[in-house]
């Protein structure tokens, strides 16, 4: 059950991608040159083209045998799919330029030009990475952004709306988006992914609590640092971003941040083809003192989602009368809906109990595609904490400024540094008397308080969880 959308899965999955025109350009051109044209060369046209890529790999793979690999590259892609199909897609599919304008053409644009700019960022890490395959990492993050290009192409108007919110209001992206779309822009990304069967470490890459995965982890450090330096390269959020990618490649912090930029600077003599100014453009921009100030205050604005007590309703029904059937994923995916919509947190964990039980990581996430750092989730149990004594026995906890006195001084620095936050909720799980997990449910804020009635359903959506949970694991 999740929040109505305002355009259905069915009519993006069904239309593909348009591609662009230079595209197209440079298949006739490369036509002419007859039996000279190699599949590297085509390979590198397909990669330049998410729209271009995506049709390829989706022909591709619905066509590979279930016995062999998946196609995973342009260049198999391409071979699978033979150089005379591949001349042929230009009738077959519409150019950007003839399907879009004004600003539905500009939105998709800048989508396809932010898309190359991550796909090649996530290659050159997979390269000091020892990646055997880098370009599978190209091909991830070049596709990362598909749900918002066929958005742009389905509903121009609430794109706009949404970049407004995101641009002038300096809404936070997850709050943005569920407020005009009444969903993550990743929810019709991954429906396409899986529709399209494209390769699994895209997929996967869209899956908050993938981030432990080192693979994944790229990929959505990558679509961050690309999303972030559209507004500039001197601010908080890019700062961070690329502090968590030193970390990541383990560089110093100013060796990663000459690295990233000399990657940009790259990548703009590629995309000029987009027709909209790259990353790389901002560069020279250094703001003022007080400008920088503004960019820094202005993206921490928090957000608090309005809980939808009809979607709650069935949310809660749909737990009530079809837990017999199931699965711990089907019961876990309606509770992560329930508390984001339904009771509105902005974001939800499930972190289950290691088999070792010294630590919670999380299994199911909602709400938190854009922060790639708290996607890794995860609470360590070795020594006595707040979240140690949670998991002793089914109880839970609504932590804020009413008990912060009594509970703070048991919250270990490393998990005050993951969670950010002032104020939680989160309740353990237990199942035939055997502790199983727990639920962590926020506002993302550190100034929002979480009220008792918040609390009373979530509680009680963590009761259905544990009831569904053990009604699973006694068929």
């Amino acid at each position: 059950m999740s929040a109505q959308l305002v355009v259905s899965l069915e009519d993006v999955i069904s239309k593909p991608l348009p591609i662009l025109a230079c595209s197209v350009d440079d298949l006739a051109a490369l036509k002419t040159e007859g039996d000279d044209v190699s599949w590297a060369r085509l390979s590198h046209i397909l990669l330049r083209d998410p729209g271009l890529v995506a049709h390829a790999l989706k022909l591709a793979n619905q066509s590979n045998n279930s016995l062999r690999a998946e196609v995973t590259t342009a260049e198999r892609a391409a071979m699978m799919m033979g150089m005379d199909n591949l001349f042929r897609l230009p009738t077959r599919i519409a150019t950007a330029e003839k399907e879009l304008h004004g600003e539905a053409l500009n939105g998709y644009r800048r989508a396809v030009s932010r898309a190359y700019h991550a796909a090649s960022q996530a290659w050159d890490w997979g390269h000091l990475r020892m990646d055997l395959h880098p370009e599978e990492l190209f091909i991830a993050g070049l596709l990362h952004e598909l749900g918002e290009m066929a958005l742009w192409v389905q509903a121009p108007d609430k794109m706009k709306q949404l970049a407004d919110l995101r641009t002038h209001n300096q809404m936070p992206v997850d709050e943005a988006e569920y407020l005009v779309l009444g969903n993550s822009i990743e929810h019709y990304s991954r429906a396409m992914m899986e529709k399209w069967h494209m390769p699994t470490l895209a997929a996967q890459s869209l899956r908050p609590e993938n981030a432990r995965d080192q693979r994944a982890l790229g990929i959505m450090l990558a679509a961050k640092l690309a999303r972030a330096t559209e507004r500039g390269w001197f601010n908080r959020e890019v700062d961070e971003t690329i502090d968590h990618v030193a970390d990541y490649l383990g560089l110093p912090f100013d060796d990663m941040a000459a690295r990233v930029q000399k990657t940009a600077v790259a990548v703009a003599r590629e995309a000029g083809v987009y027709g909209v100014p790259p990353a790389a453009a901002l560069l020279p921009l250094i703001p003022e003192p007080d400008q920088r100030e503004s960019l820094e205050s202005g993206s921490s604005g928090a957000y608090c989602l309005t809980p939808q007590a009809e979607s709650f309703q069935a949310i809660v029904r749909e737990l009530e009368n079809g837990m017999s059937s199931m699965s711990l994923s089907d019961i876990m995916r309606k509770v992560m809906h329930g508390l984001h919509e339904g009771v509105g947190f902005n974001r939800a964990v499930f972190a289950m109990l290691s088999h070792d039980r010294r630590e919670l990581k999380a299994r199911f996430m909602i709400g938190s595609d854009s922060d790639p750092i708290f996607n890794r989730f995860h609470i360590f149990l070795g020594t006595p904490h707040l979240f140690t004594q949670i998991m002793k026995k089914p109880q839970g906890l609504r932590y804020g400024s009413h008990n912060q006195e009594k509970f703070g001084g048991l919250i270990p620095r490393p998990i005050r540094d993951l969670i950010g936050v002032n104020s939680f909720c989160a309740m353990s799980l237990f199942v035939s008397g055997k502790p199983v997990g727990m639920l962590y449910a926020d506002r993302r804020s550190t100034d929002a308080d979480i009220d008792e009635m918040s609390y009373k359903r979530f509680r009680y959506l963590c009761q259905l969880a544990s009831k569904a949970l053990t009604v699973a694991s006694s068929r």
